[in-house]
């Protein structure tokens, strides 16, 4: 199985301020024919988090990373 990717605009340190206020933070996973929208406290624990602000040809792309750790209500 591998781990997934979920994209999200803006920063780790925004989107860890949304969890820690109990606010919810959606993203996007990509493959090649889609786009699909996701809740990140429903992904699985390490999801890989790309955070992004500006898209090329469609793509994000992405500025820094994190994990998911659902235990913890954070991107680590």
């Amino acid at each position: 199985m591998s781990i997934p990717t979920v994209y999200i605009k803006g920063t780790k340190k925004q989107a860890n301020e949304q969890l820690a206020k109990g606010e919810r933070v959606t993203g996007v996973k990509y493959d090649m024919s889609s786009e699909t929208p996701v809740i990140l406290d429903r992904q699985p624990d390490g999801t890989v988090i790309k955070f992004w602000e500006k898209m090329s040809g469609g793509n994000p792309i992405a500025k820094s990373y994190g994990n998911w750790r659902p235990a913890k209500n954070k991107i680590v």
